[in-house]
């Protein structure tokens, strides 16, 4: 802890130094987080096929607890079907989240199953009545919020959980397969593009 606080001190440019705090917090967060990314082995995905996604764009603003309201574009990219290990069928969905962090356009490419035509209707077209549905928009604005996108994107490969209702209870949920299929989808991705 001191060689690190060392290291700090020498951090003499005010934006490395926010650089190094934001990272700090990131790595904070993940701990948090009920997944672990070193847990997902790609190998207990079989196969998977993908088609692009024909879910329409949505735009949201999001208010995470402790950060400013913030607009975010959410534009869908692929679907994926992917059979486990069990031969237990699974789907996952591929999207682009646009947003702006501290003056920047951010664009994260995530996997998620979150159901944002719902997240829509919620936020849209009807008032929330129940506390359900508070805490079901709740728990969406705390993952689009800026730490979990940035530390979902570069710890996890973009896979960000997903908010969904369990026996009309809202829960946050991060599955192991899903982020196993997520690090196949970016090794795929990688060795195209060698």
């Amino acid at each position: 802890m001191q060689e690190i606080e060392y290291l700090y001190s020498l951090i003499k440019d005010e934006n490395s130094r926010k650089e190094y705090d934001f990272l700090t917090k990131q790595e904070i967060y993940a701990k948090s987080l009920p997944l672990k990314p070193e847990e997902a082995k790609t190998g207990i995905i079989k196969n998977y096929i993908s088609k692009p996604s024909k879910e329409k764009r949505y735009q949201f603003e999001v208010a995470p607890n402790g950060e400013n309201k913030k607009q975010i574009v959410v534009i869908p990219k692929r679907n994926y079907q992917y059979k486990t290990q069990l031969g237990v069928i699974a789907f996952l969905n591929e999207y682009e989240i646009v947003k702006n962090i501290n003056g920047m356009e951010m664009h994260f490419v995530v996997t998620t199953n979150t159901r944002f035509d719902e997240i829509d209707m919620l936020l849209h077209e009807s008032e929330i009545r129940t506390e359900e549905e508070r805490e079901y928009i709740k728990l969406f604005y705390s993952q689009m919020s800026d730490i979990h996108l940035a530390t979902c994107q570069r710890k996890f490969d973009g896979y960000i959980g997903t908010v969904e209702k369990n026996l009309n209870e809202p829960i946050f949920d991060m599955n192991d397969e899903d982020l196993a299929t997520t690090k196949l989808i970016r090794q795929k991705e990688q060795d195209l593009e060698r």
